[in-house]
Formats: structure tokens, C-alpha cells, sequence
């Protein structure tokens, strides 16, 4: 196929930036498309020859010819309105006041908007900027963020309020888990670690044989039943130890207070003997006030080995109130 001239180049080059799709210009033009590829690449790329700068800018040129001719509009159009643009600029007049200026026009072409009404609210609004030291329109655009800024404080403390909420929930939950948990700690320290980990191993033991949550507490139940009857048997023993301490405490008084029944009847005492030490040395109640009235020792003889042991007064004494303080302490 021989190449193509550079004017049907030119056709094709012109018709992709007028926003073209590959198919419409390769119907406009006659050219197989992958001439038109060809061409687009070499448009895009920077190599088409004498519309190297179109590269730099070779999308937006066929988005914007899109959009021209979509709104039905031409380049000469879209270069009209870029000057009443740059205007409207000069005069400080943005995009976003453009139709707030035509609503003006149009009430002033329909008699809605008067003059006379006009320049006065004009002055009032030079006053008002003056006094404000900033144009009308950049204190409402403060205003507008202002309002949004206050708007977003609102939402971030609604939402920090939530949040709030949310963490207040959880540590008054979290503080009712951890009074359970001390009074869980105050229990288990009362009843004994070691018995906790007794008690432990016991469940464990019960659930490997096989019993349920009941036969485990029955059983359980029976184990604390017998540490009960053992600790009662032990109380017993106790307490039987300390009966027969007392019993064998008033089997001496008993003892001790027969022997001065025996005085009392005898009119006797019975002394060891010093020879031989059996209390075998009898004595009677009439010779011995004698030696205390006279200060006299007294000799009596031993019924076992028949030798005779003498006595002083104060041994004598002395004897007497072994036998009788007890028995007189008791009554």
C-alpha cells in the first residue's frame, strides 16, 4: 500500500483531535485504521511532524473537543467564552458568581431589579466591606467555612461523645468483672489454695471416670461429709483427753480429801517413815497437839520396819497441811 500524502495525514491528525473515535475516522477519511492508530500514536508521542507540541497535551485537546462538540459548541465559541471569562475575572467575579450576575441582567432587562433600588444597596455594600476591611464575598466564603468548620466540631464531638459513651460501657463492665474477680480471690484464699487445686484435680478425676456434674457434686458432697466426721472424731479425742485430765485431777482431791476423812475418823495421821519411807509411822491426833503445846519432838514407831523415827513440831506442821489446805481449797 503506498503511503499517504501528507495532506490525508493532516485529515486524519485533524479529525482524532476533534475527539473522533478510531472507527468515526477511519469511516471520515478512507484510511485502513491502522493507519489512523498509527497516526494517533505518532500524535501522542511527539512525532508527527509540525504538531510535535500537541504531545504534551494530546488527551485533554480530544476530551475537551469531546465536550465541545457534545454541547454543540466550536473552538470559536469556547474561545468567546474564555474572554468573557477573563473578564468576568477582571471585575472579581468568579465562576460561582457567574449566575448570580445573570440573574442580575435578566432583572434588569425585565424591570425586576431597579436602579434606583440598586445603587443604594451598592453604597451599603461598599460600607459594609469597608467596615468589614474585605470584599462582601470573601467574608461570606470565611462565613460558608467557618460554618462548615463548625459543623465538622459537632459531628467530631457527637461522635467523641459516643465514643465516650462506649468507653465509659466498657470500664464499668470491666469494673464489675474485676470485683468478681477479687471476691472470686478473697473466697479462694479463705477456703485455702490447696484446696482449690484438691478440689481441681477431684472434678478432673470424676470427669475421666465418667460421672456427671451431679454424681461429681454427690460425691463431692460425701468427701465433705467425712472430712466433717473426722474432724468431729478428732474434736472427741480431744475433748475425751481433757475429760480424763479432769478425771484424774479429782481422783488426787478425792484422794487427798480421804485421807483427811481417814484423820477425821482415825483421829490419826499416817508420816513417812525417815528409815525406811512407808507411810507407816502412825501418829494420833492427842500426842500431837501435845508436842505443839510443848514444843517437844515426837518419836513413834514404824509399823514396817519397827525402828522409831522422831518428828519436830514444824514436820508435823508441816504434814498436817499437806493432808488438810487441799481438801480445804476445794470446799
Amino acid at each position: 500500500m503506498p503511503p499517504l500524502s501528507l495532506k490525508k495525514r493532516a485529515d486524519v491528525a485533524r479529525l482524532i483531535l476533534e475527539g473522533r473515535s478510531y472507527d468515526e475516522v477511519f469511516k471520515l477519511s478512507d484510511v485502513s485504521k491502522g493507519s489512523v492508530v498509527n497516526i494517533a500514536k505518532e500524535l501522542r508521542e511527539g512525532r508527527f511532524k509540525g504538531l510535535e507540541d500537541v504531545a504534551n497535551y494530546f488527551d485533554e485537546l480530544r476530551e475537551l473537543a469531546v465536550k465541545l462538540r457534545k454541547a454543540g459548541l466550536t473552538v470559536k465559541d469556547a474561545t468567546k467564552g474564555l474572554e468573557v471569562y477573563f473578564k468576568l475575572q477582571s471585575l472579581g467575579v468568579g465562576l460561582d458568581g457567574l449566575e448570580r450576575l445573570i440573574k442580575l441582567a435578566r432583572g434588569l432587562e425585565s424591570g425586576d431589579y431597579k436602579i434606583e433600588e440598586i445603587v443604594p444597596a451598592a453604597v451599603e455594600l461598599l460600607k459594609l466591606e469597608e467596615k468589614l476591611g474585605k470584599k462582601l464575598f470573601d467574608a461570606l466564603r470565611e462565613a460558608e467555612e467557618e460554618t462548615s468548620k463548625l459543623e465538622r466540631i459537632k459531628e467530631e464531638r457527637t461522635k467523641a461523645e459516643a465514643e465516650f459513651s462506649k468507653i465509659k460501657d466498657e470500664l464499668s463492665s470491666k469494673q464489675e468483672a474485676l470485683k468478681k474477680l477479687i471476691d472470686t480471690d478473697e473466697r479462694l484464699r479463705k477456703l485455702g489454695l490447696d484446696k482449690v487445686s484438691a478440689l481441681s484435680e477431684f472434678l478432673d478425676g470424676c470427669v475421666k471416670l465418667g460421672f456427671n456434674a451431679e454424681e461429681a457434686k454427690r460425691i463431692a458432697r460425701l468427701g465433705m461429709e467425712k472430712d466433717s466426721l473426722e474432724r468431729e472424731v478428732k474434736k472427741l479425742k480431744s475433748e475425751r483427753i481433757g475429760l480424763q485430765s479432769d478425771i484424774n485431777r479429782l481422783k488426787n482431791e478425792l484422794s487427798k480429801i480421804t485421807r483427811v476423812k481417814r484423820i477425821l475418823f482415825t483421829g490419826g495421821i499416817t508420816l513417812p517413815c525417815k528409815f525406811c519411807n512407808s507411810h507407816s509411822v502412825y501418829i494420833k491426833i492427842e500426842s500431837i497437839e501435845e508436842s505443839m503445846r510443848t514444843g517437844m519432838p515426837l518419836a513413834c514407831m514404824c509399823m514396817t520396819c519397827g525402828r522409831w523415827p522422831s518428828y519436830s513440831v514444824w514436820e508435823i506442821a508441816w504434814y498436817l497441811t499437806q493432808f488438810i489446805l487441799p481438801a480445804i481449797r476445794k470446799i
